[in-house]
């Protein structure tokens, strides 16, 4: 009768091993002070265990279609954080700057919706609701201490959507999500990045809420026009702040904004030519930043508010009719753009790639490079007490060489089922 239930059993395990040398000299400009050099050794470990239960029924009732179902997550976090000072010659810890940190999370979800389409095939609708209760519990040895907290929150989710013949559709959707702190957000103790800079989680952060409401035309199946708003409230993130007396950046994390983004968008595909496909999104937004909290002397001035412009393409070109040999070409653009404390420039992307078909397309040869003119990172400026900090010529090694090779047998009449796995959030989240 179309009725499906599915279960779900996921666990996974996550390592992380870090072990970083570095050097800060400092360097007096009255001259009477000389020279300061500092050599430090910082290594941490982080150990995630992750196990999640998921039932979900698909059910259907007359002309409607009832979805619910349950989820129970489960995470142990065990971080360990260790500093040494190696100016001596020996490593020589600092029991101040180290720290085991353990937190555990446990999240329980019920969820339901109902879909219906209407005799005319030109109505559709879906509405639904879901409830979620976490709890998390965070430890940590260094500076004993214990931080308990527990939240619970409503997400209703709305959809219609109106087809009049087969060349218009429109649209309209209402969501509500959930964006969890990621785990070394959470962890209270420090990150030295050298004698003037560090960087500490807090672990009473929070998660924020975004609503979202879009509009979709889509004409002829291939160009979409899109308007949206989305509003995000508790919104979390990194706040600078400069010691005034020791010259130190500390680099902290709160909740203390509500954030409204709205726009227009465009997606557009060209699919019909035999040596050409091309998917083209565009968009053009407005980022307004409510601060909803006093956060000390971090802040100053006004919130950095603003118009942005996107815009991406993706293309394969086929080069033979057997469609053995192919191209790719990938761009992005994004203009400068203010939000919150934060002032970025333009930045842009190209890529390129070849691939070859060989054996009955059986064995395929490809050959990407990425990020071809060094251009994905933008420069920032951070606004905090006391001025503005610039972060110029910033480089994280996006730009890259892939060569691939991939093989294919057995009988392709067989199909796999993609399924969403019930851990993915607490994967996005490593």
């Amino acid at each position: 009768m179309g009725t499906i239930l599915s279960l779900d059993v996921d666990y996974f395990k996550y390592i992380e091993d870090q072990d970083r040398d570095f050097r800060t000299e400092t360097v007096f400009v009255d001259g009477t002070s000389g020279h300061n050099l500092s050599v430090y050794n910082n290594t941490s470990n982080q150990n995630i265990n992750n196990y999640s239960f998921k039932a979900d029924m698909v059910q259907p009732v007359k002309k409607i279609i009832l979805n619910y179902g349950g989820r129970v997550s489960f995470i142990n976090n065990q971080n360990a954080v260790s500093f040494f000072d190696l100016k001596s010659g020996k490593p020589v810890i600092d029991p101040l700057k180290s720290d085991q940190f353990n937190y555990k999370e446990n999240i329980q979800a019920l969820y339901f919706s109902a879909s219906h389409k209407l005799a005319n095939n030109k109505w559709s609708f879906k509405l639904g609701l879901r409830f979620e209760n976490t709890n998390t519990k965070g430890v940590s040895q260094t500076l004993a201490t214990t931080n308990k907290n527990n939240y619970s929150k409503f997400f209703p989710t709305a959809y219609v959507n109106y087809a009049p013949d087969k060349d218009n559709t429109f649209s309209l959707s209402y969501g509500k999500r959930i964006r969890r702190p990621r785990f070394w957000e959470i962890n209270p103790f420090r990150w030295y990045v050298n004698d003037y800079t560090y960087s500490e989680g807090n672990p009473f952060l929070q998660p924020s809420y975004s609503d979202n409401y879009e509009f979709n035309y889509l004409y002829k199946g291939n160009l979409t026009a899109i308007a949206f708003l989305n509003v995000t409230d508790n919104g979390f993130g990194q706040i600078p702040s400069v010691d005034p007396s020791t010259n130190i950046l500390a680099l902290t994390r709160q909740n203390y904004f509500t954030k409204y983004n709205y726009g227009l968008g465009m997606v557009y595909s060209i699919s019909s030519l035999a040596w050409l496909n091309s998917f083209f999104h565009s968009q053009i937004y407005y980022s307004d930043t409510k601060f909803n909290q006093d956060v000390g002397s971090a802040l100053i001035g006004k919130e950095q508010n603003g118009f942005a412009y996107t815009f991406s393409n993706n293309t394969t070109l086929i080069f033979n009719k057997d469609k053995t040999l192919l191209g790719e070409l990938n761009f992005w653009y994004l203009s400068p753009k203010k939000s919150g404390l934060y002032k970025e420039e333009s930045a842009y992307s190209l890529s390129l790639g070849v691939k070859a078909l060989f054996l009955k397309k059986n064995l395929q040869l490809g050959v990407n490079y990425y990020d071809i003119f060094k251009t994905s990172n933008p420069d920032m400026t951070t606004f905090y007490n006391n001025g503005t900090t610039r972060i110029a010529n910033v480089y994280y090694d996006n730009r890259y060489l892939k060569v691939s090779a991939a093989y294919s047998f057995g009988n392709k009449k067989i199909k796999s089922i993609d399924r969403q796995t019930g851990n993915q959030e607490e994967k996005n989240r490593l």
